[in-house]
């Protein structure tokens, strides 16, 4: 499997750890305050900044592939 590397600051590093951990937690996903919004604002910008594949024609494909390789159903 490639890999994708990605650099965040400390900051952003706490605030998604504690975003991730109370999903986890909760098995919910909701953002809480402008913090955690941001982070994922800045995630969003830098996968953006890295990844091809959403450019690609066959995106919708690759996207489906990717969740089946992930162990899961991604339609």
């Amino acid at each position: 499997m490639e890999e994708v590397n990605l650099s965040i600051s400390n900051d952003e590093a706490l605030v998604l750890f504690e975003l991730l951990s109370r999903f986890t937690d909760e098995e919910k996903l909701s953002v809480d305050n402008k913090a955690e919004q941001q982070v994922l604002f800045n995630l969003q910008t830098t996968l953006e900044q890295t990844l091809t594949a959403p450019l690609q024609p066959n995106y919708s494909s690759l996207l489906n592939k990717a969740g089946r390789n992930l162990g899961g159903n991604n339609e």
